[in-house]
This record gives C-alpha cells, sequence and structure tokens, in this order.
C-alpha cells in the first residue's frame, strides 16, 4: 500500500514539473518617450525597456517579470532602472489589457552625484497578437522617485512568447 502511494506521489510530481516547464515564457522590448517632473522642473527624453516574463500554467492571466529601464538623460544625469513585477492580463479576443504593479532599483548617475533607491513602478498598457507567438504593445509607465520626482513613459513595443 505504501509503494503504490508513494509511485502515485511521484507521477504528479512529474505531471506537476511537466506543467511547470511547459509555462510561457516572454520576451520583449519597446522605445519610449519620456517626461521627468520635479516640482515646477520637467525635461523629456527617449527611452527603452527590455524585459523577460513567466506565465506559470496553474494561474491564467496572471505572470511575473524582470526588466532593465534605460529612462534617459536629464541635465546630465543618467536614469535607469531594474524592476520586478506582478502583471494582471486581460485578454479580449486579439487584444490584452493589463496592468503591472512592482518595485523598481532605480539609479541616477552624474558628474557630479549619484544616487540609488527602491521605488514603486506601475504600468498599463494594451497588446495586440499579430502572430501566434508575436504580440505588439502600447504601454505606459510610472516610476515614482518621492512625492515629488516622477517619471512617466509611453510608448510601444513587441514580446515573444515561447
Amino acid at each position: 500500500m505504501i509503494k503504490m502511494f508513494l509511485k502515485g506521489i511521484t507521477a504528479a510530481s512529474f505531471i506537476l514539473l511537466a506543467n511547470v516547464a511547459a509555462a510561457d515564457f516572454y520576451l520583449g522590448g519597446g522605445l519610449y518617450k519620456t517626461s521627468l517632473d520635479v516640482g515646477d522642473f520637467s525635461d523629456d527624453d527617449q527611452a527603452m525597456s527590455v524585459f523577460v516574463g513567466w506565465e506559470p500554467p496553474v494561474i491564467p492571466f496572471v505572470s511575473v517579470e524582470a526588466a532593465y529601464h534605460d529612462l534617459g538623460s536629464y541635465s546630465g544625469s543618467d536614469v535607469s532602472a531594474y524592476s520586478a513585477q506582478a502583471v494582471l492580463t486581460l485578454p479580449v479576443m486579439f487584444f490584452a489589457f493589463y496592468a503591472k504593479l512592482g518595485v523598481a532599483k532605480t539609479a541616477v548617475d552624474g558628474a557630479s552625484e549619484s544616487d540609488s533607491s527602491n521605488d514603486p513602478y506601475h504600468a498599463a498598457g494594451v497588446a495586440f497578437t499579430i502572430l501566434p507567438v508575436v504580440d505588439i504593445y502600447a504601454e505606459y509607465q510610472q516610476f515614482d522617485f518621492s512625492d515629488d520626482v516622477k517619471i512617466g513613459a509611453y510608448g510601444l513595443g513587441a514580446k515573444i512568447n515561447f
């Protein structure tokens, strides 16, 4: 009886591992137009983001991502961030509306000083499936450095599902 139980547990473990291995991984990247707002000061620049994500097979419409964001240069300082976020997706026909919520490790590197911090990150967008494994998306991202310092970015990109 115990041998039969152990065989059943082993088979169930292999089935669970096969489901995890079959999970959806994806890679993507986009180009953005950014806007830095610090009190009365405002500045714009170009930016880019690249990300990798994983959608577990047991939880549909939810995924996790890790990303790198080059947020541009402002008054001689380069701003970048690494982020980790949860993604909630609502698919409707060929479209998918999504929201991201996470934390970003932001870095500001200037000629005279450097600073880094952990800051809230959120984004929202819509993706359109053009091929079974390729989506294009439009997205808005927001990095909240403090109550009065924010960088917003809107742009377009593509995502490849594996």
